[in-house]
């Protein structure tokens, strides 16, 4: 994979910071382990010819950058399936390419407000919030490799280019199917819930003595049962209020006050030790640290060590999958700026000396 970066202040993600680790961005660090780095200016001639050089002998291309920035810049789908007629075009756009809205540009935080994520994010009566993590970013990039590999499986019964147009807007709202049949089911405007859920109770998070917050999840009314057991109230699951999860969900608020009451009796790591037992979902909300250090992250390796240019005992986090029995693994430690711009060059035939040119006229870095 070969990440096109701006040839003297790289991605943009580059200067998210602080925190660093030690010179570089830990933001940067964090999403760009595997790939190339080659710095580009892609507003010069010779640049604009070095992308399609690249292009000419490359499967997929996937940009995101500004509406109708790559047809300016001379590398739009046009441009790139004229040098190479099978290639798989890929535009991840802000809000897609139909609507008032489509020549706009966008960052995460702003679809989930748009697409109304943070509507049902955080505490009933307090400030929308935005979700911890970068899900709408990251769900693109998930449905862009579905879309590109199906397009892959195609290549040999179709000839021709692929252009496979996505967006964040569309990301966002397809992670609200649960929230928009809801509203469609009987015009009720969902809302936030904290740890919970609209349809399901108890499946949130509770205090316990110790300060912890444990959450759980009784997702039927087998596992309510098992849970009160442990908690000693048996008898609760034959109230008629509780008897059913659609009983539960009506009366949440009596539900929730009873047994975080209980549950303040003990500390979560004594709760979670006799949950488990009874074969009930629960975990403490962990933090950041205590997850680095948890057993199950060892146990998956989940981490992964990597030498990095700059920086000692680096590591970060693996993809989630192990095929065959191995885990998969980043090829290499995320690049410095144009770490890799001169052997991708000479990978696609470049002499050094036309590299050397484009390095003193500052077109590639």
């Amino acid at each position: 994979m070969i990440k096109i970066e701006h040839p003297t202040r790289g991605d943009d993600t580059r200067s998210w910071s602080p925190p660093d680790w030690g010179s570089e961005s830990a933001a940067f660090l964090a999403n760009n382990a595997g790939k190339r780095s080659i710095g580009i200016d892609l507003k010069s001639t010779e640049g604009r010819q070095v992308v399609l050089d690249l292009a000419a002998q490359s499967h997929v291309f996937l940009q995101n950058l500004r509406p109708g920035l790559v047809d300016k810049l001379g590398i739009g789908f046009g441009d790139l399936s004229s040098v190479n007629d099978r290639i798989i075009y890929c535009t991840i756009s802000a809000f897609g390419n139909a609507g008032e809205r489509s020549s706009e540009p966008g960052y995460d935080p702003l679809m989930q407000a748009a697409a109304g994520i943070m509507s049902v994010t955080g505490e009933a009566g307090r400030s929308p919030v935005r979700a911890g993590v970068s899900l709408v970013d990251q769900g693109s990039a998930l449905w862009a490799v579905i879309a590109i590999l199906s397009a892959w499986c195609t290549r040999e019964s179709r000839d021709g280019p692929h252009l496979i147009e996505t967006s964040l807007y569309e990301t966002a709202l397809n992670w609200m199917p649960v929230h928009v049949a809801s509203y469609l089911a009987n015009g009720t405007l969902p809302q936030p819930m904290g740890s919970g859920m609209a349809v399901i109770a108890p499946y949130e998070a509770y205090e316990t003595a110790n300060g912890s917050w444990l959450m759980i999840a009784a997702g039927n009314d087998r596992l309510f049962v098992r849970a009160c057991s442990v908690l000693g109230l048996e008898n609760l699951p034959t109230d008629e209020r509780f008897h059913t999860n659609r009983e539960r969900v009506r009366h949440r608020d009596e539900l929730a006050a009873i047994l975080g009451a209980c549950l303040l009796a003990r500390p979560a790591s004594e709760w979670v030790a006799e949950f488990r037992v009874a074969g009930v979902p629960v975990s403490i909300v962990q933090t950041i640290d205590q997850v680095v250090n948890d057993q199950q992250t060892e146990a998956l390796e989940l981490l992964q060590p990597m030498v990095h240019k700059s920086i000692r005992n680096f590591r970060s986090v693996r993809p989630p999958l192990t095929i065959n029995g191995t885990r998969v693994t980043h090829r290499f430690a995320p690049p410095l700026l144009g770490e890799n711009s001169c052997e991708v060059l000479r990978e696609i035939g470049y002499s050094d000396q036309k590299i050397s040119d484009l390095e003193r006229g500052g077109i590639i870095a």
